[in-house]
């Protein structure tokens, strides 16, 4: 999901970037409960048949689910934040509040769209690009939201332009 946040100009503004929450945390939790009931009566019948080994396997199966439905789960509520002002690029990436923090010179900033090649098709890899430093962004978004997200890039830096460079490519002083 792209979230445009706009800011004090067309030149600046917030982008929010979530990947698609199919279901949340709660659905999870019933569908790991549905399963638990499933596999435990099984487990049962199949212990008080003499198989008690099933109980282990039965349980080790359960604790790997839930381990999986919850990594997965935490990867849905992840965000990126790219934050562009007049004079700075910022990314802001974590779960549950800001867990790394890049800032970057915003002249001096690219935005680099490398393509993979795949078994299944083409790959969109969104990087921004400061001097020797580089960060990527978007990776979990589709292909549809990373082409969204480049066509509000595509619209500030056309902002900035206008508003502050000069017909030579110089910063200019006032305005900003």
């Amino acid at each position: 999901m792209v979230e445009f946040l706009s800011g004090e100009n067309e030149a600046c503004g917030r982008l929010l970037l979530r990947p698609n929450q199919s279901s949340g945390w709660r659905a999870n939790q019933r569908f790991w409960i549905a399963c638990l009931l499933v596999s435990g009566s099984v487990a049962v019948y199949w212990a008080i048949q003499g198989l008690l080994l099933i109980l282990a396997f039965a349980g080790l199966e359960l604790l790997l689910l839930f381990w999986a439905l919850h990594r997965v789960s935490r990867d849905c509520y992840r965000q990126e934040l790219l934050e562009l002002t007049p004079e700075t690029v910022r990314v802001l990436a974590g779960h549950e509040g800001p867990e790394s923090e890049y800032c970057y010179q915003r002249y001096s900033t690219r935005v680099k769209v490398e393509r993979e090649k795949r078994v299944s098709g083409e790959r969109k890899r969104l990087w921004i690009y400061c001097r020797d430093q580089k960060t990527e962004f978007g990776a979990f978004l589709t292909e549809p939201e990373k082409t969204e997200v480049l066509r509000h890039l595509q619209r500030m830096v056309d902002g900035y332009r206008q508003r502050y460079l000069a017909r030579d490519g110089s910063v200019l002083t006032s305005g900003v």
